[in-house]
């Protein structure tokens, strides 16, 4: 998330990122997102989002997702830097309740157990990322 922008599942408009001269080249490849919404919002154009939109990414197992969460963990090093890692281990020892509350919320136990481990997951591969992976 970038200044409160949506920036997961995004579909793009081509006039506009011909505009911005493209898609930013990274190093890494999650991210691409947070740097075309720096871009837009620098020049003054709007970001916008459809909230009735519905997005479900189909994992085969609970471990290919916190594979996932490690990956994008990594790569955030190199899109935002060192500035946020206080923050971020603060969420992750926060996320065991965040997740007993959530769970609450929704009716679904399992939820109090792999949203801590989601969050655990993408901190372990923020750190590793810092690291150099």
């Amino acid at each position: 998330m970038f200044l409160g922008c949506t920036i997961d599942n995004t579909i793009y408009k081509t006039k506009y990122i011909r505009m911005l001269g493209g898609f930013p080249q990274l190093r890494v490849s999650g991210g691409v997102d947070t740097v075309l919404a720096k871009n837009i919002l620098g020049r003054n154009l709007e970001w916008r989002v459809n909230f009735e939109a519905v997005s479900i990414h189909l994992r085969s197992s609970i471990m290919e997702e916190l594979r996932h969460y490690y990956w994008y963990g990594i790569c955030a090093s190199e899109l935002e830097g060192k500035k946020a890692m206080a923050r971020i281990l603060l969420i992750s020892c926060y996320s065991p309740i965040r997740g007993v509350e959530v769970a609450l919320k929704k009716r679904s136990l399992e939820i109090a157990f792999i949203y801590p481990a989601m969050r655990w997951t993408y901190t372990i591969g923020r750190v590793r990322g810092l690291k150099g992976g």
